[in-house]
């Protein structure tokens, strides 16, 4: 691998958002006594639940495991972002959401066991990420990214951001990664409702 297309070290910090979830796995997993009859699974405006299931392996576990994937799946999409287009910016921006996502899945997970107030997710997590995405982007140089042709993901020719070069061999390998988690999730919830 040559040195352009190494991660910078920092994105190392990429693990403390993967771990989240787990711990919340196996604090649930240990706690599994603890855990009340019926859980919340939907909180209103004020941040009081207002909607219920029944506990069971399936409701407990699969917002952490949900998380998990999720951030799994926000890595590999900033390392193949970065491998393709070498844009720091862009993936400050990623490492942001995975923190986002690995934080809430995480303390939404444990919110039967630890009580506290759901809308602190929102009302913290959600602008101090949304202030470090923004902040990341504005310090992205117009037009930084790659113009190899042959790299997956490559510029927009019009608008920000990036898209995947559909000239690529890969592009529609990548297309099917991004969709498969999706059906993945829907499977999943289509099981837990019927469970």
């Amino acid at each position: 691998m040559s040195a352009s297309r190494e991660l910078p070290k920092w994105f190392k910090l990429s693990a403390v958002p993967l771990i989240l979830p787990l711990l919340a796995t196996a604090y649930l997993a240990m706690r599994w006594a603890d855990i009340p009859a019926n859980l919340p699974t939907h909180w209103g405006i004020h941040g009081q639940p207002n909607a219920w299931t029944t506990k069971s392996p399936m409701h407990v576990f699969a917002l952490p495991v949900f998380g998990e994937a999720l951030c799994i799946w926000l890595v590999a999409l900033g390392v193949a972002m970065y491998r393709g287009t070498k844009e720091v910016a862009t993936l400050k921006c990623i490492l942001a959401a995975e923190f986002l996502m690995g934080l809430t899945f995480a303390a939404i997970a444990i919110s039967p066991v630890v009580h506290f107030p759901m809308a602190l997710v929102a009302v913290v997590a959600a602008p101090i990420t949304a202030v470090a995405v923004i902040w990341f982007a504005s310090q992205a140089e117009p037009g930084s990214g790659a113009t190899d042709p042959n790299a997956l993901f490559v510029p927009k020719t019009m608008g920000i951001g990036y898209t995947i070069n559909m000239r690529h061999p890969k592009a529609w390998s990548a297309i099917g990664w991004t969709i498969l988690p999706l059906l993945a999730l829907i499977a999943f919830l289509i099981l837990a409702l019927n469970s």
